[in-house]
């Protein structure tokens, strides 16, 4: 202990008293003068290493800011996250591009089935693909298409999940793709955990990593989906009732409609992206997915309704304004008996899926018909690499 912080008790070196063993004063000014020395000196020692830590603090922000940078530049893509959906898209579209994608959101992964809809087309099942994964919005699809555009056929058709969730800045369900295309204020307002805001900082080194060949110290999460062309199946079967219900209004209120903030910066985003999507030569076909109608009737008159009314009501709008189709979708579609169809309230399990990518399949049909879209194919026997491709118009 230092000196200053020693107690002066009896019998101590400060002791004045002149009992056996006790120090004179010659001997205490001795002991003092020696403690302040050494104490002196850790002190300056611990100066000395002070002093070089701010130089190198600022070493390691100089680094820290150049991989940044690295990381931002490197790539002629925007950053993607590593995950499941990479590998499925790496995976699926091996061997044939794909002229028709399902992409979106989890309504999209577990509603349209991938083969029925090429039954429906009468195209090949390989023709196919779904690239919807859950929470996703437009964004996450446009970034993913950009980095993998090769893999697919030139001008494919898209049909894309869109969900109130995406383009309500109140939600918590965002990708780090959309987040980052954000300009970082901005980011601020929007209702992402700390956890994710984060991550979204350092999103390119993530990519970066991945791309370099270290996918395996950043991918987290499920297994990839590489059964039925990426589709998601559920055989979970849901049923309204006085003791489901609350939950699911409960969730939904939660994740998709906590408050409402419309035509905000995730509007903005979708706008952009659609855009740029066609731009790109994409055949965007915008499709809304149906909810439970005793769901629905659980939340009239709530902010979930009005929001879902706007949302609905605001996309037509974007949608003709940009000359892309929108087909919206309830469950009359799906038949009378909606006992065993639902996997919840806002997603179709398989047994759904089948009625409603029937119904979509005619629809994709008869836009062809109109002359909106075209449907093309790699040729028969021509692989991802060889760039031939021929058109194959989809007839009733």
């Amino acid at each position: 202990m230092p000196w200053f912080f020693s107690p002066v008790t009896m019998g101590s070196p400060l002791s004045t008293s002149s009992s056996d063993g006790a120090l004179g004063c010659d001997e205490v000014l001795t002991v003092v003068a020696g403690q302040k020395n050494r104490c002196a000196s850790r002190l300056a020692g611990w100066a000395k290493v002070w002093s070089k830590r701010p130089r190198g603090l600022l070493w390691a922000i100089g680094i820290g800011v150049a991989v940044h940078l690295f990381a931002v530049h490197w790539r002629d893509t925007g950053p993607i996250v590593a995950d499941e959906l990479a590998l499925r898209i790496e995976r699926l579209t091996s061997e044939k591009r794909p002229a028709v994608i399902v992409a979106g959101d989890s309504r999209a992964a577990m509603g349209i089935h991938p083969i029925e809809l090429a039954r429906g087309l009468g195209i090949e099942e390989e023709d196919v693909i779904s690239i919807a994964t859950l929470s996703c919005d437009s964004t996450r699809t446009l970034s993913m298409f950009q980095r993998y555009r090769s893999r697919f056929a030139p001008e494919p058709v898209m049909v894309l999940s869109v969900s109130l969730f995406s383009v309500n800045d109140a939600s918590v369900l965002l990708s780090l793709e959309q987040l980052y295309s954000i300009p970082f204020w901005d980011r601020l307002g929007l209702n992402a955990t700390k956890s994710k805001q984060l991550r979204c900082l350092v999103l390119p080194e993530l990519d970066t990593l991945a791309r370099l060949g270290l996918r395996d110290w950043v991918i987290h999460g499920e297994e990839p989906s590489f059964s039925e062309r990426g589709f998601r199946s559920s055989v979970t079967r849901w049923r309204p009732s006085p003791e489901t219900l609350p939950q699911q209004r409960q969730e939904q209120a939660f994740y998709w409609c906590p408050s409402l903030a419309l035509h905000e910066q995730r509007w903005v985003c979708l706008v952009r992206d659609l855009s740029s999507l066609k731009e790109m030569g994409v055949q965007v076909v915008v499709v809304d997915m149906p909810i439970h109608p005793v769901f629905m009737k659980e939340m009239l008159g709530t902010l979930y309704e009005m929001g879902l009314e706007q949302f609905r009501s605001d996309l037509a709008h974007l949608c003709g304004t940009l000359d892309i189709p929108y087909l919206r979708y309830d469950a009359t579609c799906l038949g009378a008996d909606l006992s065993q169809l639902w996997r919840d309230a806002a997603h179709l399990n398989r047994y759904g899926a089948v009625p409603l990518t029937t119904t979509l399949a005619g629809d994709v049909r008869a836009l062809i018909k109109q002359g909106r879209i075209a449907l093309q194919s790699t040729a028969e026997g021509g692989g991802r690499g060889d760039g031939r491709q021929s058109l194959v118009l989809a007839r009733e």
